[in-house]
């Protein structure tokens, strides 16, 4: 209680608080060591949202739970665990709660049960600290019903590469397509797969027209804002309370003339694109690949082709493309920039004749499109180039909710562009692979949300942080 007074008495802040929290579990624990709710409480809060330090403690205290016997660890299911809306992701928190129910009304011991749910939540996390695939298998045993798990587990299949674990994941992700709220994460690790392993995705027909319903049909709340840049959302990403956002896996730091923007999708996404760009006519040295994936597994060969790869890390249910695409705007070197939405087989001049077509003409007041014929849709034009200063100028691509899932692209950017009466040219070579999958909402959306649509708009309705930083310098400068 003094601990309590004297951190929390006055105006204490976030951070201060955080520390006052973990330090009460820490004495707690020392208090009551075989306590499997405390360890587990204070293993969840530090990991989220600790520092280093923190981070390392927990880990430490993670690891010694596990190697004690399990039936040495008490629980009461009157233990107060973290709610479901405490990164729910992490822990199967409804099955908990059924349980405990249960345990009231039945007046029966459920402990090892309850505890097999922590056990299995604790095994996960060490899996995302460490990326040790062991700890995803023991989370699954030990839980077997928690998509999450499940999903990791297939990750984790997929990097050992063999034959077995290779179709082992495939039955898990096939599970996962089929019944869960990750199931477009599973359909792109799928898709991945057959790309790469030249493997049949089981009725994949059905699957692939489902999701494209649910990718281009479903209009999400506004407050889906703050997932991708609140610090809580955030701390539930790649290396949790130590994410800053995303995760930069490659950076050749090389300056380059044009720079091609690929928003990627667990390695799935630009098949056909990474192998056309290997044999550009342009100099290599004039032109830079960034490749950001909106989850967090990039295609081994674009990686190894691109200059910079990153990954995002994307949690939540409904993607959002056009964030990934602007973290490679934020990152890009080049002074004008392709951004490419869908797969393409590019003829092998392209890019010289779209480089060729900037420097010869007056490129700020420039567009380059696929799509020939206004006025333009989401379904055809798929494509755009422009120059790097104008991109940022405009705040670089829509981030809103209204462009998640199969929503995204260069679309809603070309709109806010033509304001600005640009000079339209058009680049036929660039022919989609893919369909856009399914009808193209847009004038329904502007009919809904007219004020947030309007053409008129010059800066997108939630712009990304690493843009508006970028522009705000540039217009200071």
């Amino acid at each position: 209680l003094e601990l309590v007074r004297q951190r929390l008495t006055g105006q204490a802040s976030g951070d201060e608080l955080l520390s006052a929290t973990l330090e009460i579990y820490a004495l707690a624990i020392q208090l009551l060591p075989n306590s499997l709710v405390l360890r587990f409480n204070y293993i969840r809060a530090a990991l989220h949202f600790g520092s280093n330090k923190d981070i390392d403690d927990a880990l430490a205290v993670a690891r010694d739970t596990l190697a004690t016997p399990p039936s040495s660890l008490t629980l009461d299911p009157a233990d107060d665990v973290m709610t479901w809306d405490y990164c729910s992701t992490f822990f199967n928190y409804r099955s908990y709660l059924d349980i405990v129910t249960e345990a009231f009304m039945e007046k029966f011991d459920r402990a090892p049960a309850l505890r097999s749910l922590i056990l299995a939540s604790i095994e996960y996390y060490l899996g995302r600290m460490t990326g040790n695939g062991a700890h995803f298998a023991n989370a699954v045993q030990y839980d077997p019903e928690f998509p999450v798990y499940r999903l990791w587990l297939a990750k984790t299949l997929i990097r050992a590469g063999d034959d077995d674990s290779t179709a082992r994941a495939m039955e898990l992700l096939s599970q996962l397509a089929a019944h869960t709220n990750y199931a477009v994460e599973a359909w792109t690790l799928l898709k991945a797969l057959r790309q790469e392993h030249g493997l049949e995705i089981p009725d994949e027909f059905s699957t692939e027209s489902a999701l494209g319903l649910l990718e281009t049909r479903t209009l999400l709340a506004s407050d889906n804002q703050a997932i991708r840049n609140g610090p809580y959302f955030r701390s539930q990403r790649l290396g949790l309370a130590r994410n800053d956002g995303y995760e930069l896996l490659k950076s050749s730091r090389r300056p380059a003339r044009l720079s091609v923007l690929l928003a990627d999708m667990n390695g799935s996404h630009y098949h056909r694109l990474s192998s056309s760009l290997t044999r550009q006519t342009l100099p290599r040295d004039d032109f830079e690949v960034i490749v950001v994936d909106v989850f967090d597994r990039l295609s081994p060969t674009l990686t190894e082709f691109a200059d910079t790869a990153i990954a995002c890390g994307q949690s939540e249910y409904l993607y959002n493309r056009n964030a990934a695409f602007n973290t490679a705007l934020a990152n890009a070197s080049g002074a004008f920039v392709a951004i490419f939405d869908r797969d393409t087989d590019l003829p092998g001049d392209t890019l010289e004749s779209l480089l060729r077509e900037f420097e010869d003409g007056a490129a700020e007041n420039l567009l380059v499109v696929n799509q020939d014929a206004a006025p333009f849709d989401r379904k055809n034009l798929h494509f755009a180039a422009l120059s790097r200063a104008r991109a940022l100028r405009c705040g670089g691509l829509e981030e809103a909710p209204t462009r998640a899932g199969g929503l995204g692209g260069p679309y809603e950017l070309v709109q806010r562009l033509l304001s600005d009466h640009p000079r339209i040219e058009t680049l036929d070579s660039v022919v989609s692979i893919e369909d856009a999958g399914g009808p193209d909402i847009t004038p329904l959306l502007r009919d809904l949300w007219f004020y947030k649509l309007s053409p008129a708009r010059r800066l997108p309705e939630n712009e990304s942080p690493a843009i508006r930083s970028l522009r705000k310098n540039r217009s200071a400068a």
